[in-house]
């Protein structure tokens, strides 16, 4: 009901001779406003009787009871549909066994294979056949329907045992099998079972197999093919082009292990359950707030269980964004125009300020910057200026440099607008935004995170968080770009990523409108200073949050004050002579707690002078890492473009090893490319072959020094002969200064550990500063190749030093080898270490050492 009525009504009191009366009743509308009425749906009705007995349908229906009125939830689905006895389907194909019967196959592993094939006749199947092969092929079984006759054939077959029938010719067996299937009657489906426990071997190898893999696909593409691969020396790209889908690829330990395959026996191996493509999705259940929509699809075609078949719904995520509208802000949108940016991505950059300045009720401006900054006021102005902007390329045959480590300008030569002068252009937007009126203020920086002058950015960046409290602070990261700089300006919360859909998310209710507050006692301190004095109240300052709140710690750059160590130093190099007090460098300013100052952010601190060292990359370029191909590409290419000395290059992924000689940068650069064809296997295979390749061509090296770095997640899928490797290696090359560099999500460390010690397993984006710490040669005197050896020199003044050789100056401490003197090395944790005098905890290593 969308209206009701009212009425009033009246009397007649005295009645005038001659004269009408007026109404007595009156009636008026009201509640006029739209109901909200949720629809109301029946129960299901029963489900109707199965349409046939093999793989039918049955369906059940339901009405509506009460209608969706206004912005009440809608009706829901009136009628579904379900599959019905498939339970009782009979599978409908032919199989054909392929049997390896080589000389790598026991005699008792050939019966048990024996054993598992002929269970297939206890199945209701339409015929069977089996074929063996070695040197050779033979005839098992013809296919025949009588399966108690293929059951007896089977059982009283034999293998091979001749020196003469030792090969492995799979591509013989696969083109008799096709030459038998061909021949058999249509009607049927047609299934081959392939059981080896190796590689084919003899005149053409693996390839003849996958070429007869290949062949009989495109001829047959509706013949299912299984594979099944037992023990260590399967080829396992041969094994899977010869399955007719990944899901038809079985891959055992040992043929004992056969028994968990019996499942095949009682359902069509390999049987491929048909569908329908998808249907287009369906509309968002909700408008804001979260929530889902959805696509299916049917079965065309079943001959066997229904749980055999992929998934019929699709369900997704949509409209996640709060249900809240934008307030009245004024915004001032930071816009990254620089070389860095594609066509395609400033494409998206125009198409996210269009979805944007609709949103916006305040006014609106714009900084568009490369190495040049340009001020743009207002909406329509702002949409302009994008279409019209001349965008800044490469020149011809160029590419654009990796971003430099430090305050240096790009190198020549490029065009003459490929800087990135974002620390510019964010000053210029707090300036605009900071002369607004408007109590809701919002700036958004729209960039790929790379900008020439990192340190200038991070400290402008930083400057305009905590000097603005109350802002709106948002960035959109465009393409591949690294976060790591957009985060100098906001917390990783406040990033939306530019594949995403442009909305009021951008500009949602809160912060917008008000200022976020600390708890209780903090929050009345707007600024870091104002939070200074509230330090007595275990108040501090949150530049991440830009708030005042309990634990949080005002550092110097955010407010200086009596007692400040760190924050009026301006430089990182200034920053490292203040290591002693507890300073650290932190994304453009020295704070308290920050991190180490790195030899990449001040190569003139002590230790961090770079010797011409050799340096070999051993890189894992699998699809395990593929996610992380920016962050590894800008790492690595700092190593190589870092390094004094000569350059090698070792990648690798699942199955392959490539590799430079030890030689010039560009070599090594121009062989620094991504994975194009991915295997997707869990670890590595050849890991072992990669290190000992790695290790092959450094020892070709003349220098005075050599580095071995190994850029992996730590993951082989053959452990064992990695560590035989790895720890070879180390044994070998007392000298080397080998590192690992943990890339990937997840890092499994006790991969390295037969390689490296693990104060030498470091973190992807420290990776570049280890060219700054070369293995010196060992002075004669501290002539030692490991720590426990060292500390028996410790009388000359010898000891362990963290560039891996033994010298003069160092000490050899706890953690490296325990010892009746060690003062620190037995504490096992953070608390405990604290109580022993001299002794601090390393957070970066996790553990209790000297100083």
């Amino acid at each position: 009901i969308n209206a009701e009525y009212m009425g009033r009504t009246r009397q007649v009191s005295k009645l005038i001779d001659g004269a009408g009366c007026p109404s007595t009743v009156e009636t008026q509308e009201c509640n006029t406003e739209i109901c909200n009425i949720d629809c109301v749906l029946s129960d299901w009705s029963q489900w109707t009787t199965c349409s046939q007995n093999c793989g039918g349908t049955q369906s059940r229906t339901r009405t509506i009871q009460t209608p969706q009125n206004g912005n009440g939830k809608p009706c829901d689905s009136l009628q579904q549909t379900r599959f019905c006895s498939t339970k009782d389907c009979t599978c409908l194909n032919e199989i054909e066994f392929l049997i390896d019967g080589s000389c790598s196959i026991t005699s008792a592993d050939f019966q048990k294979v024996l054993g598992f094939v002929s269970g297939f006749s206890d199945s209701v199947l339409p015929a069977l056949g089996a074929i063996g092969y070695h040197r050779d092929t033979y005839t098992i079984s013809e296919i025949t329907s009588d399966l108690g006759s293929f059951s007896s054939s089977v059982k009283g077959a034999t293998k091979c045992s001749q020196g003469t029938c030792c090969q492995t010719r799979t591509y013989l067996g696969l083109d008799l099998v096709e030459s038998k299937l061909s021949t058999r009657p249509e009607g049927n489906g047609k299934t081959i079972v392939v059981l080896t426990d190796g590689k084919t071997t003899g005149n053409g190898g693996p390839e003849a197999t996958i070429n007869s893999a290949k062949r009989i696909s495109s001829s047959h593409p509706n013949w299912a093919v299984v594979a099944i691969g037992v023990g260590k020396d399967v080829n396992l790209e041969e094994i899977r082009s010869i399955a007719s889908a990944p899901s038809n690829v079985y891959l055992l330990n040992s043929f004992d292990d056969l028994d968990s395959l019996t499942k095949l026996a009682h359902t069509c191996p390999g049987s491929n359950c048909r569908v329908s493509e998808w249907s287009t999705w369906s509309s968002c259940s909700v408008s804001c707030g979260g929530g889902s929509k959805t696509r299916t699809r049917s079965v065309t075609s079943l001959t066997t269980d229904i749980s055999l078949c992929p998934s019929s719904v699709e369900t997704q995520a949509c409209n996640t964004d709060e249900c809240v509208l934008p307030c009245d802000s004024d915004v001032v949108l930071a816009i990254d125009a620089s070389c860095s940016i594609n066509s395609g991505e400033w494409q998206t950059i125009q198409w996210w300020v269009n979805k944007i300045s609709a949103t916006v009720k305040g006014d609106l401006s714009s900084v568009i910057y490369d190495k040049n900054v340009k001020v743009v006021k207002g909406k329509f102005e702002t949409v302009q200026a994008l279409t019209n902007h001349v965008k800044c390329y490469p020149k011809e045959g160029q590419t654009v440099v990796p971003k430099p480590q430090n305050d240096k300008c790009l190198p020549e030569p490029l065009n003459s607008c490929c800087g990135t002068s974002a620390h510019t252009a964010l000053e210029s937007a707090a300036s605009i935004l900071s002369a607004s009126t408007k109590t809701s203020k919002t700036l958004v920086w729209i960039s790929d995170g790379s900008s020439s002058y990192p340190d200038l950015t991070a400290r402008a960046a930083n400057l305009i968080k905590t000097q603005n409290p109350g802002w709106n602070i948002r960035a959109i990261n465009i393409g591949d770009g690294s976060r790591y700089e957009l985060e100098t300006l906001v917390d990783a919360s406040f990033i939306t990523e530019a594949t995403g859909n442009p909305s009021v998310s951008v500009l949602k209710l809160s912060p917008v409108c008000k200022p976020i507050t600390g708890p209780k006692g903090c929050d009345e301190a707007a600024t870091a200073c104002e939070c200074l004095g509230l330090k007595s109240q275990g108040c501090g300052w949150s530049s991440d949050k830009g708030v005042c709140e309990l634990g949080g710690v005002t550092d110097c750059f955010e407010c200086s004050s009596t007692g400040c160590s760190c924050g009026a130093v301006q430089t990182a190099c200034s920053c490292a002579s203040f290591a002693d007090s507890g300073c650290g460098w932190d994304r453009g300013v020295c704070r308290t707690g920050g991190k180490p100052v790195s030899c990449l952010e001040c190569p003139s601190q002590n230790g961090c002078n770079a010797c011409d060292c050799d340096v070999v990359v051993v890189l894992n370029n699998g699809c395990s890492l593929s996610s992380k191909w920016n962050d590894i590409s800008l790492t690595v290419g700092s190593v190589i473009n870092s390094a004094n000395g000569k350059v090698g290059l070792v990648t690798y992924d699942s199955e392959t090893v490539s590799s430079t000689t030890l030689g010039s940068k560009s070599s090594a650069t121009a062989a620094l490319v991504p994975n194009t064809k991915c295997n997707y296997v869990t670890g590595s295979s050849v890991t072992h072959l990669a290190i000992a390749k790695g290790a092959e061509i450094l020892k070709t090296s003349t220098s005075a020094c050599q580095t071995l770095i190994l850029v992996s997640d730590g993951k082989s899928s053959l452990p064992s002969k990695t560590v035989l490797a790895s720890s070879a290696i180390k044994r070998q090359n007392p000298k080397w200064n080998i590192w690992s560099v943990n890339a990937g999500d997840v890092v499994d460390s006790k991969g390295f550990s037969s390689l490296v010690r693990s104060s030498k397993q470091i973190a992807l984006l420290g990776a570049s500063d280890v060219v700054y710490k070369c293995s010196l040669e060992t002075d004669n005197e501290c002539a030692a190749s490991t720590p426990c050896d060292c500390l028996k020199l410790k009388s000359k003044g010898c000891g362990w030093s963290h560039t891996g050789v033994c010298k003069k100056g160092s000490v050899t401490e706890c953690f490296e080898c325990s010892n009746d003197g060690c003062a620190c090395g037995n504490e096992q944790n953070k608390i405990d270490c604290a109580t022993q005098s001299g002794c601090k905890w390393d957070k970066y290593i996790g553990v209790c050492r000297i100083g």
